[in-house]
């Protein structure tokens, strides 16, 4: 096998790549049949979903407030056994405490599901494909202060062969959206 090699140039930034989500997308991990990746194995562009619609429908809209949800993908390296894994994790906070936020709550505490992710820039990200992703670390309740959160905090992570993949040429929200 060969391995890539380092072969790209990085031009000074143009200041347009604004950092953020806008939305998040969750679907759970049983229901991704497939997905195809582009020659170069850099975005998705095709993908199957088995969702309850008994359609390509299986993503849920996750409502996010501006400036509460991210996506990174954070490398974990072992040079002595040559191995690479990427970790991802989506992170964000749904307001309120009603019996809607209540059942993600104790839904993600037992399933594991994949993510789409929104950017500012309109980008769309697929997130834990391969593995899935499982909440590592969550809160539902009220702090104190009168200006405070209310409702529920969670942060998903995965283990994936390959860093996030951004997905192109597909109508992602017309289609796989319920």
């Amino acid at each position: 096998m060969a391995c890539l090699r380092f072969s790209t140039t990085i031009a000074d930034a143009c200041r347009d790549a604004q950092p953020g989500l806008t939305k998040i997308f969750l679907a759970n991990y049983s229901d991704l049949v497939s997905y195809e990746l582009n020659a170069a194995g850099t975005a998705i562009t095709g993908l199957t979903m088995s969702g309850t619609t008994g359609t390509n429908a299986a993503f849920y809209e996750v409502s996010l407030n501006k400036q509460v949800g991210s996506v990174l993908d954070t490398p974990t390296i072992n040079i002595a056994n040559g191995v690479a894994v990427s970790k991802p994790k989506i992170s964000g906070f749904v307001q309120g405490m009603d019996e809607d936020v209540m059942l993600m709550y104790k839904s993600l505490l037992q399933a594991d599901v994949v993510g789409v992710v929104k950017t500012i820039n309109g980008r769309y990200y697929a997130v834990g494909f391969d593995n899935g992703l499982t909440m590592i670390a969550g809160s539902y309740g009220t702090e104190a202060a009168s200006d405070g959160k209310a409702g529920f905090t969670f942060e998903l992570e995965g283990i994936e062969s390959k860093p996030l993949v951004e997905i192109t040429g597909l109508a992602f929200e017309a289609t796989y959206v319920v």
